[in-house]
């Protein structure tokens, strides 16, 4: 038993005086260990790293590289379409929505932010809740609006495609209506922003 205990004693001990190793029973500094980017270098002021001819020029030629690409985009910015909105149909029938529009920011190359949202359809008398997805470019939102399926309704085969103009309060633009990907009726829309 003692001499379980001191073998034990000693493993530990012996463990703990080790130096680090990579496995193999040597140490092995890895290049990955720290990674180095001139980019982020560049972003952090706080960062004292010198860099060397190589990096300084792999940035310049880089910067160089995409300064036509930042030379197309528009510097306009999007407004925050986020919130609720009533869209009014302008059409023979009495049709209007109410909608909730969450935007978020696009990491695709269209430059485009993406919408999404839900809220509710009135037609006359009835009220079927809807989804809506779409985007946003500095001019322009595209907006499709789908009904939910209530048991086989009609309303769940049509699509409401919004194409509308920015304002700050206010959208404007037209709007088309398909039923199973047949265009039934087209015409104006407004939206008006609600609350705040």
């Amino acid at each position: 038993m003692k001499y379980r205990n001191l073998v034990a004693a000693f493993l530990i001990i012996g463990s703990l005086c080790f130096n680090a190793s990579a496995g193999c029973g040597k140490w092995v500094p890895r290049a990955t260990d720290y990674l180095q980017d001139p980019m982020m270098d560049m972003i952090d002021p706080a960062s004292n790293q010198p860099i060397s001819e190589a990096s300084a020029s792999q940035t310049a030629s880089t910067n160089i590289q995409s300064k036509p690409a930042a030379a197309n985009l528009s510097v306009v910015p999007k407004i925050d379409i986020s919130g609720k909105w009533s869209i009014k149909l302008n059409s023979t029938t009495n049709q209007s929505a109410d909608v909730i529009l969450i935007q978020s920011a696009s990491w695709a190359d269209d430059g485009k932010d993406r919408i999404q949202g839900y809220g509710s359809l009135f037609e006359n008398s009835l009220i079927t809740p809807l989804t809506a997805t779409g985007s946003l470019s500095n001019d322009t939102l595209d907006l499709e609006l789908k009904p939910s399926a209530n048991n086989g309704d009609s309303k769940s085969n049509k699509k409401y495609v919004l194409k509308m103009a920015l304002g700050q309060k206010y959208l404007f633009g037209t709007y088309e209506i398909y039923s199973q990907n047949v265009l039934d009726e087209k015409g104006n829309a407004t939206a008006t922003r609600l609350g705040a």
